[in-house]
């Protein structure tokens, strides 16, 4: 293709810059610097010039001879090249968008984590706590029950009498702090947002101590939800439409019960129904329920669990003390211990009274798992601060009042008293009044405490023909603690003091094993249960662990304690059940006359002689 003039770009420029420099050499040396800046300046130009002329020249040339598919290719390609850019430039928008977008979620979740109470078993309220009104900290709070409470205005409620007690949470809303009132004598359902401006003006010591405490918080609420939930009544006062009922709430100690009015809230009528009927069955009255009344799902255990049940009814109806072991994640001690307590109060016994001694971190747990498994069950707490056990003791304790002087109590009004460690030892003359039918002590660390341990010499005083010790591990080793446990468990003193007698001349680690085997002969390992129901057949192979062989036994023998106590109970007339009729936890195959079945009676025999006295033996 031929190039115009235009195109080529002519050298006059350069060659008059040259020959001006070469005339300008033979002049003054001052004007050399000048001269010099001059010519770099006119070849700069003089190639800008260039670069631009032949970029004019070859646009034109495309322009003119140029085919119009290069053309249309060639303006494809630039409008490609600017899409490309604004593609570009939309890709980054959209990601700052997007990390903008994540950035906001993590603070979102980072804020809701917060918000959100642990996992876990709730904590007890100590005696400080019940002092204070039950506040907690504000990881255990819950931040969503904001909206719950309505705002109110502090001077027209003084005025109807109403006075604030405490303050459980603060906000901003519209430039303006408001404060969660609790109101003196009423419950936490019962809380208002009032103005902060109001609150200090008349009570500036609450929002003094309020503000210094929580001085690096903006917004803050120390309730929990289930402090607006009712747990149970616990007294009645007045006739309808005037009936009063005096409401213990959940996670609340005793101190807090407040009196409400039947219609303050929609689980009232319920439990007023549930009180109304322990106290026809602990009196034996007889009771019908009225249909209108929620319906509670009855709790259906597994096998395992029936099979532990039925273990316990036959210890219990034997009279003999026993330990259930364990150490399991799921830790089914207090589903044990409700079953066994449900099953027997509507199959043998409406008036048993069963006292469970836990750790004070477990007391609220075991309240909370017995009203899920047995609904039926009229459980009173017992613990915390000397007003909350005299709350107790004033409404729920008995019929006819205390005893004192040591005396025999009047019938109770619970079916379960559900205590702590302290309580007991602090309580333990008050204890002594009640003729216990079952005592449980409950150890929840991974091995058996201290003061587990301890307490168990003052629980020998009680009043009680069945007892039961529930843990996790124990270190046998240790021959006071095994002691300590036998001494518990003891079916009488003369027992113990025969044990003793034998012990008298055997070395120290003699003494830890025969211990620890009789131990072993009163346990039910929960593991060894499981294995003995669901592999029956390896209870005959010749690795078959003594453990689950010694489990599998003692539920035969609960079978049979049960099915001869059924029979009895039901008359002479009854038919009794036969062997054949009753289904048993060895396989058909089984030999129980096989040597190795034989020498392990043998020894359980030989455990049991260490109880007896050696002139009896």
């Amino acid at each position: 293709m031929p190039r115009t003039g235009a195109a080529r770009g002519q050298p006059a420029p350069e060659r008059r810059a040259r020959a001006s420099s070469g005339r300008s050499s033979s002049g003054n040396g001052s004007d050399k610097s000048s001269d010099s800046d001059l010519l770099t300046r006119g070849s700069k130009e003089a190639k800008e010039r260039r670069r631009t002329g032949g970029q004019r020249a070859r646009q034109g040339a495309r322009k003119d001879s140029g085919s119009g598919s290069a053309g249309s290719g060639s303006g494809s390609r630039s409008d490609g090249s600017a899409e490309g850019r604004r593609d570009r430039e939309g890709r980054v928008t959209i990601d700052s968008q997007r990390m903008k977008r994540r950035r906001n979620e993590r603070r979102g979740t980072e804020s809701t984590k917060r918000a959100t109470p642990p996992d876990g078993s709730p904590k007890n309220v100590s005696d400080d706590d019940a002092n204070d009104g039950g506040r907690l900290s504000p990881s255990e709070a819950d931040e969503t029950l904001t909206g719950d409470f309505t705002v109110r205005c502090l001077e027209k409620a003084m005025s109807e009498g109403l006075q604030p007690c405490k303050i459980f949470g603060r906000r901003k809303r519209d430039r303006k702090t408001e404060y969660i009132v609790r109101w003196e004598g009423k419950a936490h359902i019962a809380n208002t947002w009032v103005r902060g401006e109001q609150l200090r003006s008349t009570h500036p010591e609450l929002v003094a101590d309020f503000d210094a405490e929580y001085a690096d918080r903006n917004d803050v609420v120390l309730v929990k939800r289930d402090w607006l939930i009712p747990q149970r009544v616990v007294n009645v006062t007045g006739i309808p439409p005037s009936t009063q009922l005096l409401v213990k709430w959940w996670g609340l100690p005793y101190v807090d019960c407040t009196w409400e009015k039947l219609d303050g809230h929609s689980l009232l009528p319920d439990l007023l129904e549930r009180y109304i009927q322990f106290d026809h069955e602990n009196l034996g009255r007889s009771y019908t329920a009225p249909t209108k009344t929620a319906h509670i799902e009855p709790y259906e255990p597994c096998r395992i669990m029936q099979s532990v049940t039925k273990w316990m009814l036959a210890t219990w109806l034997e009279n003999e003390g026993v330990c259930f072991v364990d150490n399991s994640p799921q830790s089914r001690h207090v589903e044990v211990a409700a079953a066994f307590v449900s099953e027997r109060k509507w199959k043998h016994t409406k008036l048993a009274t069963t006292l469970i001694i836990v750790g004070e971190h477990d007391l609220n747990h075991w309240c909370r798992q017995f009203a899920r498994y047995a609904p039926g069950v009229n459980v009173v707490e017992y613990g915390g601060s000397a007003t909350c056990r005299a709350t107790v003791q004033q409404h729920e304790w008995s019929f006819g009042g205390l005893v004192s002087g040591g005396e025999t109590l009047p019938q109770p009004r619970f079916n379960v008293l559900l205590t702590t460690y302290s309580t007991a030892m602090l309580d333990i003359v008050l204890l002594r009044q009640i003729v216990w039918d079952s005592v449980i002590l409950y150890d929840g660390s991974p091995m058996l405490s201290a003061e587990a341990s301890s307490l168990m010499a003052r629980l020998g005083t009680l009043k009680s023909s069945h007892r039961a010790l529930m843990f996790k591990s124990a270190n046998f080793s240790e021959l006071h603690i095994t002691l300590n446990i036998l001494d518990f468990l003891k079916r009488s003193p003369e027992s113990m003091r025969n044990l003793e007698s034998r012990l008298l001349n055997v070395s120290r680690e003699e003494a830890c094993m025969q211990t620890a085997a009789l131990l072993a002969v009163v346990t039910m390992d929960y593991q060894f249960c499981e294995e003995a129901l669901k592999n029956q057949e390896s209870l005959n192979g010749e690795n078959v662990c003594m453990g689950t062989l010694h489990t599998a036994r003692l539920l035969e023998l609960s079978e049979i304690v049960l099915a001869s106590k059924t029979a009895k109970n039901n008359g002479a007339d009854s038919t009794p059940v036969k062997d054949q009729d009753r289904v048993s936890v060895f396989p058909e195959s089984f030999d129980f006359s096989s040597q190795r079945y034989l020498g392990f009676l043998h020894q359980l025999q030989a455990l049991h002689n260490l109880y007896r006295s050696p002139v009896e033996s």
